[in-house]
């Protein structure tokens, strides 16, 4: 509520430019923020122009100037790194989302785990991962090291560039196996969940959502706040999200 105030009657210090908001987004938010989108649209008539990828490469790009009004980030860690550049309209960040992470196989896979030692023994020629340097990969690499398994694993590992390409490999069963949020396997119906990562095994796996900028359009705002309102939270709820606010 007091970030809600602070923006309203700050809303002076906001420009008006064109009907077109600009957001980068972490690749697993692809087809939650796809629908959130089309449905703003709709009511709003302003576009907006949504851009997926890694957290970490879309971070970079807008260090290296890339125009967006909104970030999404899979990670707060992405988010802080455009705070300490003065990228994010200073307390304009707000907690969204969360995620969980889970070991998935393609779905007529005839792998079997009753638990993550089964890793260590059960026959499997690759473990997909995204790659460390973006939030997936981090998280899934902190599991299988806080689980002791790495060792076991890492001359099987191949990497995705994000979570989402893991899901790809997994789901033409170019992979036996892959790590990838558990949001993912709302997407796709040709991978199956073989068991859920604890949460207590790797870092806390949160959803930032930042205004960017010196200043920031009407239009940019508004796709703001309607990100934490009632429709958008029934949205990523149904693509398998937890909200966080409530």
């Amino acid at each position: 509520m007091y970030l809600l105030l602070s923006l309203l009657f700050g809303f002076s210090s906001f420009q008006v430019k064109a009907s077109t908001v600009t957001v980068f987004a972490a690749s697993s938010l692809t087809d939650a923020l796809s629908e959130i989108a089309r449905n703003y649209e709709l009511e709003t008539k302003v576009k907006v122009r949504l851009s997926f990828d890694a957290s970490s490469r879309l971070a970079r790009q807008i260090g290296e100037e890339a125009k967006a009004d909104l970030f999404f980030s899979a990670s707060p860690e992405w988010n802080t790194y455009l705070e300490e550049m003065k990228k994010v309209i200073p307390g304009n960040t707000v907690n969204i989302l969360s995620n969980e992470l889970s070991l998935a196989t393609f779905k007529n896979s005839k792998i079997k785990l009753k638990s993550f030692d089964d890793l260590k023994t059960v026959k499997f020629k690759t473990l997909c991962l995204a790659q460390e340097t973006v939030p997936a990969g981090k998280y899934a690499y902190e599991a299988l090291r806080k689980m002791k398994l790495i060792s076991s694993v890492k001359s099987r590992i191949v990497q995705g560039d994000n979570v989402r390409n893991v899901l790809g490999w997994v789901a033409r069963d170019e992979a036996d196996l892959g790590i990838v949020f558990v949001s993912e396997l709302k997407s796709q119906d040709k991978v199956k969940e073989l068991l859920r990562i604890p949460s207590y095994y790797h870092s806390s796996i949160i959803y930032p959502l930042s205004l960017l900028g010196n200043t920031t359009s009407k239009d940019a705002l508004s796709f703001y706040l309607y990100l934490q309102g009632t429709k958008a939270r029934a949205s990523f709820e149904k693509f398998g999200f937890k909200n966080l606010i409530l």
